[in-house]
């Protein structure tokens, strides 16, 4: 059992081809934070389309393998525009080899889950890219995170 407390607010985009994964991860977000805006879109194309309407949001939690526009593709897009450079994303996927973490950590997204996953792992990942992590907890081996200022070795 998790004694967290709520982050008080949160704006949310979640981006995965599967309607019920978008469910499942609002659910989880919901748990997480008390206040909850989010957005959805069932690729990457559809995602810069609402990232551009929502350009306050928070975190975006990002499948890779979808139709259109890839998970990879639509973070390295981002990552180029100054608006979103710093926007924090948490990758999440089935691909769970190694290079396929340190693919997407360097593609720059700030961690890595991967499915299936439990909610507290997608909740130490928020807790790690939004700097909420008060209660002392470190990135678990189910939570990849990109260090800043290291080469990942």
């Amino acid at each position: 059992m998790s004694s967290r407390i709520p982050v008080k607010h949160l704006t949310a985009l979640v981006v995965d081809d599967s309607e019920l994964l978008q469910s499942i991860y609002g659910t989880v977000l919901r748990s997480y934070a008390r206040e909850l805006e989010i957005y959805t879109a069932s690729d990457g194309r559809k995602a810069l389309l609402q990232l551009h309407q929502h350009p306050d949001t928070d975190v975006i939690v990002l499948d890779i393998n979808m139709p259109e526009m890839n998970g990879l593709e639509f973070l390295r897009q981002i990552r180029n525009e100054r608006a979103f450079s710093a926007t924090a994303v948490i990758l999440v996927s089935t691909e769970d080899k190694q290079n396929d973490v340190t693919r997407g950590l360097a593609a720059g997204a700030n961690a890595y889950v991967i499915k299936p996953f439990m909610p507290e792992q997608i909740h130490r990942a928020l807790d790690n890219v939004l700097g909420a992590n008060s209660r002392g907890g470190g990135v678990g081996d189910e939570v990849h995170a990109r260090t800043s200022g290291t080469d990942g070795s």
